[in-house]
C-alpha cells in the first residue's frame, strides 16, 4: 500500500478560485513530526497502527494540505482519522476541497485493496451534513458513517 495517487481538480485556491490537481503519497512518522504543529490530531501516534497519506497540491509537495490515517479491516477500509491543515480551516482558509479529496482517496485505496470502495469512519466533530452530501450514510444516531460501493464509485470517477 505504498502507491502514489493523483487526484484531478481536487484543491481550490480560495483567493483566485483556481482549481488544481493534488497528489496523495504515504508519509513517514519522521516526516509527520516535522509538520505535526499544523494538525490537532496526533498523526505520529496514528502512524504506529495505520497507514498515513498526505495530500499536497501537485506542484507544491512542501506544504501538506491534509493528512488521513487508515487501515484495512474485514471487507472495508477503516479511516481512523483525517484532518486538513490549520491554514485551510475557517474562518480564513487558503484552500478548499481537501476533505472531499481525502474521502475520495480512501474510497480509491479501498477499491484498490479489493473492497469495492467501501470505507467507514467516525465523525470527530459536527460534519454530519458535509459527509452526507458526499454520499456517506450515518449508522443509527452515532457519529459513525460508511460509504458504500455505489457512492464510492462516484467519488473515484470524479477524482481519478
Amino acid at each position: 500500500m505504498r502507491k502514489n495517487y493523483k487526484l484531478r481538480n481536487a484543491i481550490a485556491i480560495n483567493a483566485t478560485e483556481k482549481v488544481v490537481d493534488a497528489v496523495a503519497t504515504s508519509i513517514t512518522a519522521k516526516e509527520i513530526s516535522l509538520h505535526q504543529h499544523y494538525f490537532s490530531f496526533n498523526f505520529v501516534q496514528l502512524a504506529k497502527q495505520n497507514k498515513v497519506y498526505k495530500i499536497c497540491k501537485e506542484n507544491d509537495a512542501d506544504v501538506i494540505q491534509g493528512l488521513v490515517a487508515f487501515k484495512p479491516e474485514h471487507n472495508f477500509l477503516k479511516c481512523e482519522n483525517m484532518e486538513i491543515n490549520i491554514c485551510n480551516k475557517r474562518p480564513i482558509s487558503l484552500h478548499n476541497g481537501i476533505g472531499k479529496a481525502m474521502i475520495a482517496l480512501c474510497c480509491k485505496v479501498s477499491y484498490d485493496l479489493g473492497f469495492d470502495g467501501f470505507i467507514a469512519f467516525e465523525a470527530k466533530n459536527k460534519l454530519h451534513k458535509y459527509y452526507s452530501r458526499m454520499g456517506a450514510t450515518q449508522i443509527g444516531n452515532s457519529n459513525k458513517f460508511y460509504i458504500s460501493d455505489k457512492n464510492a464509485q462516484k467519488l473515484i470517477q470524479l477524482y481519478f
